[in-house]
């Protein structure tokens, strides 16, 4: 797997700093201390929330997050390698040694390409992976209502429509030249606190979606396209160029783990930082769900989605059941919380649907006697 030479930035390094080398490279900025790996930037990170104080005076360390590292050894284990990208949703990841120095970077497109090279893509068409609907925005719309519209989705990217028709994609990323700042020999301010995200059209920073699709299409051949693009989705158009569906690259990682895997599996996105530490022990809790109920039910994958807000954990989990999706939230102050309330309601969900069942059964007994008395 090809291993790309990383933006390596001190945790001590201005956030200015990092906008500059992400603007340059479209890649995520990885953190050091004392020269070892201690986290990633990405844009998301920085597009969000983080960025409260003038990137001149904010340091790396307050808008990083503590992503899985890849260790040298592990380089051709190309399942925990998927399973780490998978954990938080990555972009990217860093390669260390056994010391923990920072020797590379690995891309999800490199994950892609490598999953290609091995014959891990399966070979179906675009239609039975694309998520629909898809979430679009006029271009006639300000930078302000896209991220406004962005966080109500949990949306990383919105296509661009004008009449209906695809225009391009506007992401997390295309807003890191608005906090591009001024150095101290310039007037230190943001861009957006001098125009105003009110006054700035989507169409000055969108870019032209860099890979259209047919739903006739086969993934193999989309997958390809998306890891030459370098980029993290692809949108499926119909004759009219009418957008009706989004193939997300994350997606395509998560089939190739659930063929892997050849059961039902469970996908956590949204955990950061210290968070991340409750991931292994939520994946466990509701694996053994699915393989509890798995032997009466027909259950695809599970996506648990993660959302931290002021003072609580929004959590959302998504699930097929019986060629149905099954939709449960939960809000806890805490993530060991949200999490045993997603389980509860789970599986008082579960056990209504095997009620149902029963007496289905028992109702279909009695109408087979009450003929036969006939007979």
């Amino acid at each position: 797997m090809d291993v790309k030479k990383p933006v390596i930035i001190d945790i001590k390094e201005p956030v200015s700093k990092i906008l500059d080398r992400m603007i340059e490279t479209g890649m995520p900025a990885v953190v050091t201390e004392d020269s070892k790996y201690i986290g990633i930037v990405d844009d998301k990170n920085l597009a969000f929330g983080r960025m409260t104080k003038q990137p001149a005076t904010l340091h790396a360390g307050a808008v990083m997050i503590k992503a899985p590292k890849i260790e040298i050894a592990d380089m051709d284990n190309i399942e925990l390698i998927l399973k780490k990208f998978l954990a938080g949703h990555f972009k990217a990841l860093a390669v260390v040694d056994a010391k923990g120095s920072v020797h590379g970077l690995i891309t999800r497109s490199d994950l892609i390409t490598s999953l290609l090279e091995k014959k891990m893509i399966p070979n179906i068409s675009v239609s039975a992976v694309m998520a629909t609907p898809v979430y679009t925005i006029d271009i006639r719309e300000t930078v302000s209502t896209v991220k406004k519209l962005m966080k109500e989705l949990d949306a990383r990217r919105l296509v661009v429509v004008e009449n209906g028709k695809v225009r391009g994609v506007i992401s997390t990323f295309d807003f890191l030249p608005l906090m591009e700042r001024t150095n101290t020999s310039r007037d230190s301010q943001f861009k957006k606190s001098v125009i105003g995200e009110d006054n700035i059209g989507i169409s000055q920073l969108m870019r032209e979606a860099s890979v259209f699709v047919n739903k006739e299409d086969m993934l193999p051949l989309v997958a390809s396209e998306i890891a030459r693009h370098n980029t993290s989705y692809a949108v499926a158009v119909n004759s009219s160029n009418n957008p009706i569906g989004v193939i997300p690259s994350i997606d395509l990682l998560k089939l190739v783990s659930k063929m892997i895997t050849k059961e039902p599996s469970v996908f956590i996105s949204g955990l950061h930082g210290e968070d991340l530490f409750y991931y292994e022990d939520a994946k466990l809790m509701f694996s053994r769900l699915l393989n509890k109920f798995g032997k009466s039910f027909d259950i695809d994958h599970m996506d648990i989605k993660v959302k931290k807000g002021k003072s609580v954990y929004m959590i959302h989990l998504r699930v097929g059941i019986n060629s149905q999706t099954v939709n449960i939230k939960a809000e806890a102050y805490n993530l060991v919380e949200g999490f045993n309330i997603l389980e509860t309601e789970f599986s008082n969900l579960i056990r209504k649907w095997q009620s149902k069942q029963k007496n289905k059964k028992s109702r279909a007994q009695i109408e087979i006697l009450e003929e036969g008395e006939y007979i």
